[in-house]
């Protein structure tokens, strides 16, 4: 037997607090999963005896009274109530070898709890031998933080010696006891007053996906040690803007998930400690989630956000008495997000963990770890803990909602963030390049379009020299109806001679209107042959839009604009000219001359659904470029058919026409 612990009086049952009665109902929500479970292994040097091992639980379980409490209903609500020691079978569960260890790990600890046991924590033995025993201890969320599993694990290393060596208990001091928190009536008001209209869908990000029904909570984890350079550039936006590490990392935060899709009106869940100096070794559930909202202007630079979040999370600290559990319920209005019910007024999470003594194994070898139970009730978790000078980050996602390449990258953006706040610290937060590395990459891939294609530069000398080597070569088909380039070429002739009496010179726009069919391929040929440029136009458009595209561009001949809207030309100094198809043979026509590769090819208008259409100028480099690349691509020759789906001002039907 060993000697009992030293045990405070407990009252016999109480009620919840708001924030314990949400980790308590969200077990009864997913009660086949460990969702709100904390673990933490320890890697021993020397193989564990179990004797020692066992008595050492059973005396913590005994010391501490927030491990041996039962979980009830009186009248619909949840109470929780002391276990005495003697009642409970608290043993150590022995699992031989270790191999897989890290996905047994996962496994044990993600493991739900049965909170009417009286028993809400375990602990794990598995037995690798030379040296490799390996132990996890793992808690319910509703009696234990993470401090105080560092609380455990120093007790636990002081005290399995004691009892491996003498078979008694070490004598520490009496365990602190922490008060518990109750909310106060200005708390509650100032919270209310801070949250006044806040739109918890603004919270949401661009990637999200939507979560599965039934909730799986299924998460990962990706762990990122962060460069000493970062560390330096940390201390030294503290400094500029009077804050703290944690405010400046938290901005970081804020800037990064502002990037991918959160509102200016941000909102992210940090987590405090309710624990008073005196009471820092209590071992219980002493911690507050702070909904912490920040106003994020786009012209004010990083280092006045950060000052900005530091007097927030003072503010925050100073009614940390009251959960965002306890104003969830009224603040969240509608139910349309299907993770209100697990997340409350936000999706994600910040935690910075101050940095403590390095924490080690009863056989003195540092290899102590959190343990990722494969869960998470978040979208996303980030904490942040500085050892050994580098920040290191433990980023949980849920990946019912992102997937492992987002998460990797919100870490890097978070580091670029902080990185170029630092080198420029008046830069306004709009002017951050906030893109990853490999973001960057593809889009210079992307956009790396300028080539030097052999032969022809120029649309309309790619069609002149299928023209002239392959005349009988099919160009267009039009229902029934069969045209060689031989046939196109010439009506394309015939077309530049009737702008040349009309005065079309080199640079000028001339309006296409005619439909879809081989005369509109001949206008827009002959179109350039003549050295202008064309507008598409579509007679289905308003009259009013085709008006304004007309005066703006400055047409001065129309190309089958008797097919407009009666009245489209009132008012304007333009010709409506119909096209004539002909494949007569054109007396004195000389041959095309080259295209200017950086003449405009023609002119589009946008649509206008962010305003009033804009016209957009396309030279022949860059019609010929695109039409070039998408026949290397596809790939396309001769015997390829291209559909000309879309209508005349289409960006689309330019290259489609465009294949030779």
């Amino acid at each position: 037997m060993t000697a009992p612990a030293a045990r405070l009086a407990e009252p016999e049952a109480r009620g919840l607090t708001a924030a314990e009665e949400a980790l308590w109902l969200l077990q009864q929500l997913a009660p086949d999963r460990g969702v709100t479970n904390v673990a933490m292994a320890v890697e021993a040097a020397v193989q564990l005896r179990w004797w020692p091992l066992n008595a050492t639980f059973e005396w913590l379980v005994d010391r501490h009274p927030a491990l041996r409490c039962r979980f009830s209903t009186v009248d619909g609500r949840p109470v929780r109530t002391l276990v005495p020691a003697d009642e409970l079978d608290v043993s150590v569960d022995v699992i031989d070898g270790t191999d897989r260890l890290e996905e047994r790990l996962r496994e044990y600890a993600g493991r739900p709890f049965d909170l009417t046991s009286g028993r809400p924590v375990r602990l794990g033995w598995f037995r690798g031998g030379a040296g490799r025993d390996v132990f996890c201890l793992v808690a319910h969320h509703v009696v234990i933080d993470a401090l105080s599993l560092r609380v455990l694990l120093a007790e636990f290393n002081a005290s399995y010696p004691a009892f491996a060596d003498a078979g008694e208990p070490p004598p520490l001091p009496e365990p602190a006891r922490a008060a518990r928190v109750t909310p106060s009536a200005d708390s509650l008001r100032y919270w209310r007053a801070d949250l006044a209209g806040i739109d918890p869908a603004g919270t949401r990000l661009d990637p999200a996906r939507e979560p599965a029904q039934p909730a799986t909570f299924a998460a990962d984890e990706v762990e990122w040690v962060y460069p000493l350079t970062l560390s330096a550039q940390v201390a030294d936006l503290r400094a500029r803007s009077r804050s703290t590490d944690a405010a400046v990392l938290l901005a970081g935060y804020l800037v990064a998930l502002h990037s991918v899709g959160m509102s200016d009106d941000a909102l992210v869940g940090v987590m405090a400690s309710t624990r008073s100096a005196a009471r820092a070794s209590s071992v219980g559930y002493h911690v507050a989630t702070l909904p912490l909202r920040i106003k994020i202007d786009p012209d004010r630079p990083f280092v006045e956000l950060a000052s900005t979040v530091a007097a927030r999370l003072i503010a925050g600290m100073e009614h940390a008495d009251v959960p965002f559990e306890a104003l969830a319920s009224e603040l969240v209005q509608g139910r349309e997000d299907p993770l209100w019910w697990r997340a409350g007024l936000f999706r994600h999470l910040f935690n910075y963990r101050v940095a403590a003594e390095p924490q080690r194994s009863p056989s003195g070898r540092r290899e102590v770890r959190d343990i990722h139970t494969g869960l998470c009730r978040f979208d996303i978790e980030l904490t942040l803990e500085q050892l050994d000078g580098a920040f290191r980050a433990r980023l949980l996602y849920s990946t019912e909602v992102h997937e492992r390449t987002f998460a990797a990258a919100l870490l890097e953006r978070v580091e670029s963030v902080i990185a170029q706040a630092h080198a420029a610290p008046a830069l306004p937060l709009r002017d951050l390049d906030v893109r990853t590395r490999a973001e960057i990459d593809l889009l210079e891939r992307v956009n790396r379009t300028q080539m030097r294609w052999a032969g022809p530069q120029t649309v309309p000398e790619l069609v002149e020299t299928a023209g002239r080597d392959t005349p009988d070569a099919v160009a267009l088909v039009d229902g029934d109806r069969q045209v060689a380039y031989r046939e196109l070429c010439q009506a394309a002739q015939g077309v530049r001679q009737a702008l040349d009496r009309l005065g079309v010179r080199a640079g000028d726009v001339v309006a296409l209107a005619g439909r879809r069919a081989p005369e509109l391929a001949a206008a827009a040929l002959g179109v350039w042959w003549a050295g202008a440029a064309y507008l598409p136009l579509d007679p289905e458009h308003p009259p009013s839009r085709l008006r304004e595209q007309l005066a703006d561009a400055g047409v001065g001949v129309v190309l089958d604009g008797q097919l407009l809207p009666e009245g489209c030309l009132d008012g304007l100094d333009a010709t409506a000219v119909p096209v004539q198809w002909t494949t007569a043979a054109q007396e004195g026509a000389a041959a095309p001359a080259p295209s200017d590769p950086d003449a405009l090819a023609y002119l589009i208008y946008t649509s206008g659904s962010t305003g009033r259409p804009k016209g957009v100028r396309i030279t022949h480099r860059n019609l010929a470029n695109v039409v070039r690349h998408f026949t290397a691509w596809l790939p396309a020759g001769p015997e390829t058919t291209m559909l000309w789906l879309t209508t005349s001002p289409s960006t689309s039907r330019r290259w489609s026409c465009g294949f030779p």
